[in-house]
């Protein structure tokens, strides 16, 4: 099958020199840099400035893989939204937190027992999706899991607001 795919999609997107060919610098420009650095003074040259993605697309809030830096930390929920994922419903949360370095603009993820079963049950009593503070931030439990197919145990946790 991935070969099948792989076979489509070069029959869709033919890959020619075209594709990769630059037009913006030379091929010995391209070839000398060895430092990001390098490759930050090229393009400036060819385009006067780099912008920064960060300050120039989205809404300036990071996707949040763990949540250890917020742990115990005072955090609003701004938002939450409820969706069907993979391995069935997930939250997604948009919150932010006064951290050592500044306002922290973040989304965070969850299908856990832990913060989304909260937020479920929040939301279902209230009818609310939004404006909460977690005066101390977040918590997390952290355990042994057994895969029950397979025997395998690993370590593994689970987030919850800290309530």
């Amino acid at each position: 099958m991935a070969q099948s795919r792989a076979k489509a999609q070069t029959e869709e997107t033919p890959v020619t020199a075209d594709i990769v060919q630059s037009t913006a610098f030379s091929e010995e420009a391209l070839r000398s840099v060895e430092s990001l650095a390098d490759v930050m003074a090229l393009v400036e040259q060819q385009f006067g400035s780099v912008a920064d993605a960060d300050q120039d697309m989205g809404d300036g809030f990071k996707l949040v893989k763990d949540l250890i830096r917020f742990q115990d930390v005072p955090c609003v929920l701004m938002e939450w939204t409820f969706r069907d994922g993979d391995f069935g419903t997930y939250v997604s949360i948009r919150f932010a937190a006064q951290t050592d370095t500044g306002l922290f603009k973040g989304i965070y993820n969850d299908g856990s027992t832990g913060i989304c079963k909260q937020l479920q049950d929040y939301t279902a009593r209230t009818n609310r999706t939004g404006g909460l503070i977690l005066r101390s931030g977040f918590r997390v439990s952290e355990y042994d899991y057994t895969d029950p197919k397979t025997g395998a145990t690993r370590p593994a946790k689970t987030w919850y607001l800290n309530v």
